[in-house]
């Protein structure tokens, strides 16, 4: 809503502006299955959060330097989009092989907790666009929650599980 209302676009122009950050996603899950032979190891973790904090940079860099062209929006959030498209497989994967409950049950319960951050973090980024700060306020916040999040895999990647997640996980 915010290139609609702020970036003057119309419903199909931002229609085709998710079309590059949905094909980040896409790209990613491609190369994660054609090209790599272990997603598991911590040196491919590793190699993909640059990418996700380089669109953010992108991102906000972009949009402190030219505030009213959305091209940087876009451009940013299709490498974050990438990034997040190698790394969110491996982790849930992670996630659903290290524990002894059924996959169902864990995947089901991985869902609704990130659909649950996913919607208290629109609302706050909302409140933040439109009550306290505007768009760099927003897009800093977007740089602190890609960072944040980069912490939160980091720990997840370095916390020993009981069963071995690379032996259920080679694709």
């Amino acid at each position: 809503m915010i290139l609609i209302d702020d970036g003057g676009m119309s419903r199909g122009a931002y229609a085709w502006t998710q079309v590059p950050v949905f094909g980040g996603v896409i790209i990613a899950s491609i190369i994660v299955a054609r090209f790599i032979k272990d997603p598991t190891s911590p040196r491919f973790i590793w190699r993909t959060i640059p990418i996700q904090l380089t669109g953010l940079l992108v991102l906000l860099a972009g949009n402190i330097a030219w505030p009213h062209t959305w091209w940087w929006s876009v451009s940013g959030t299709s490498l974050y989009a990438l990034g997040t498209g190698l790394l969110f497989p491996v982790l849930f994967r992670f996630a659903l092989f290290s524990h002894s409950l059924p996959k169902g049950t864990v995947s089901a319960t991985i869902n609704i907790v990130a659909l649950s951050f996913m919607a208290a973090s629109v609302e706050v980024a909302r409140w933040v666009y439109f009550q306290a700060g505007g768009r760099i306020a927003f897009h800093c916040l977007a740089l602190i929650a890609g960072i944040v999040r980069h912490h939160a895999g980091l720990a997840l990647v370095k916390t020993p599980s009981t069963t071995s997640p690379s032996a259920s996980l080679k694709v």
